[in-house]
Formats: C-alpha cells, structure tokens, sequence
C-alpha cells in the first residue's frame, strides 16, 4: 500500500506466501482440477443436509436487485449497481399481436458479477502469476476464465449450511469496526451455538454489519472498517474442509494487518485452498430464526448462473430448516 516500508512489505509478503505454501490444496484432486474445496461435498453430504429440513421454512440470504441502488462502489475497479430496464411495458399496444386482447411486458438486467450478493469464483484472486492449482494468470483473458471460472462449479453450491453468528455469540448487534474475528472465535462461537463444523460444510459468517444498512443508504456500512475473518483463518478451515464461506460484509476478511497486502485472505481462500468466496449476504433474518429455534445448521441451496468464464456469479441463497 502506499506509504509502506519496503522491508515491511517484503516481510509481509513473505509471511502470507509461507501461509500459502501450508494451506495449498494443488493437486489435492488432481491435476486438472477446478472445483477446489467444492469436491468436499460429496453425494453423502448432500443427502445428510436434504435430512436437516424439519420445518420446511426458507430464508433467502441475498439482497433485493433493485434499478440503481445497491452496495456497488464504482472505485478502485468501475462497477456500477444493478441497470433494470422494462423494455415492453402495460402501458400500451406490445410489438406483437398475441391476439385475445392478450399482450405481455419485458425487462432486461445489467449487472456486475461481484456487485450485490454474490459467489467469487476461483479465478478472481492470483498472485506470482498463478491461479488456483497452478494455472497461469494468463488463463483468464479477454474471452473470460479459461481455468477455474464459476461455470466450474456454479451447480455445487447444495449442502449443508452452517451459520456461525460471531456478532450474537459477543452479544453484540454488530461486532466492532475491523474486527479480526479469529479462529478461536468460530470455534467458541460454534461451540455455544452447540454445532458442529466438519467437511463439506459451507460456512456463514455474520458480523452484524448488513443491519447497519438503512433503506438502501449504504453510507454507514461503508463509514467504518469492515469487522471479518483473520487472514490466518484460513488454516483452521483446511483442517475443517470446509467447502465455502460467505458473510454479511464486503470482502469476507477485516482489514488487512500485513503492509503492501490488501487481501491475504483472499489470497489464500481463493488461490491457495480453492475456497469459493460469498460475499453481501444477508444474514439477520436467518439468525433471529436460529436463535430462537436454536439450530444452526440447514440446507443451504446456492447455486450461481452458468456464467462461462465468469469470474463471480450473483446468487440468491435459500437456507432451508
């Protein structure tokens, strides 16, 4: 980052490159592999998770797509919130005579694969000019990713959901401005929630955050440091194996402590471990439910679009208990 030391970069840089030489998953799968952590969840787990519906209740986890208005900053990276358009509307003749008085309305949508609640796939982190399981950086080009895009694994995201709320376990409504919630967290966390993390699991991370956004005015989300996960996370979720994590922020990770390094935890999640990535989600009303109910764990449906070579997918999560 500007501003840094060059010997503290160096050491920074040293200190998640050694990170990532102990989480790497590469050839864990073999090497042609793209789907990374998503091969933790196998037939079984699917089945086990379809066995946690009891009530038959769901709760969708995105953000509501709306003409405008969204969590989309347009720096550094130019995106832009969701265009929706009517492009044939009921306030007249339609191009086409459908006959019977019939007549019909279209839209259309322009939207960032990362901007609202959305999956990154394995191809949107590289560093030292390699992607996840060692494909070159150049794999990805004009034409889309050619290696690790969500096309990969955008049916895959169907298992078993767990929701560690971080912010109630402090009881708090949100936890602090950059919070680095760290490893012994989830665990506590996990622990009082009196569930238990294993393989296959797709983890949801809630801070608290998504409740300081007031009728689309993203302004106070954005007015503080973001609290998430600690880079060094990352070691307790491959000896988990876990499948995929999301959380109700921007970025999944708190603010980086490394100097020169903005995103080690994505660094490692994505590139590293192979660890699709959520982020944006929306949490509260799933908590209040868990909370009261007591059980965390669910069936979680989150499949992206078939984007071919698209490096992120909006999705609309469904936690099912």
């Amino acid at each position: 980052m500007p501003g840094s030391d060059p010997a503290e970069v160096a050491a920074a840089q040293d200190v998640i490159f050694s990170l990532g030489d102990s989480v790497r998953t590469w050839g864990t799968w073999g090497p042609e592999d793209e789907r990374g952590s998503q091969n933790y969840i196998t037939p079984e787990h699917r089945v086990a998770a379809a066995r946690l519906v009891r009530r038959g209740v769901v709760f969708s986890l995105s953000l509501p797509i709306q003409d405008g208005k969204g969590p989309a900053r347009p720096y550094p990276v130019g995106r832009f919130n969701p265009i929706h358009r009517m492009t044939v509307t009921g306030l007249g003749p339609g191009p086409l005579d459908m006959g019977a008085t019939t007549d019909f309305t279209d839209d259309l949508l322009v939207i960032g694969l990362q901007t609202s609640t959305h999956w990154d796939a394995l191809c949107h982190i590289y560093y030292q000019d390699h992607l996840y399981n060692g494909y070159p950086a150049t794999e990805v080009d004009s034409a889309g990713a050619h290696r690790n895009g969500i096309d990969k694994v955008h049916a895959d995201f169907f298992g078993r959901g767990v929701l560690l709320d971080v912010a109630r376990s402090k009881e708090l409504d949100v936890l602090p401005a950059g919070y680095a919630i760290s490893a012994e967290d989830l665990v506590e966390c996990a622990q009082q929630e009196g569930v238990e993390v294993g393989q296959g699991d797709m983890l949801l991370i809630r801070t608290g955050a998504m409740g300081t956004v007031r009728d689309g005015d993203w302004t106070d989300f954005y007015a503080r440091p973001r609290p998430g996960l600690h880079y060094t996370v990352a070691s307790w979720l491959g000896e988990k194996r876990i499948a995929a994590v999301a959380a109700d922020n921007h970025g999944i990770e708190s603010p980086s402590d490394l100097p020169g390094v903005r995103n080690p935890f994505h660094m490692l999640a994505l590139r590293d471990m192979g660890i699709s990535l959520g982020e944006f989600w929306s949490l509260d009303q799933l908590a209040a439910d868990c909370a009261a109910d007591g059980v965390y764990e669910f069936l979680l449906s989150a499949q992206g679009l078939r984007v071919e070579g698209g490096a992120g997918s909006p999705v609309n999560p469904l936690a099912i208990k």
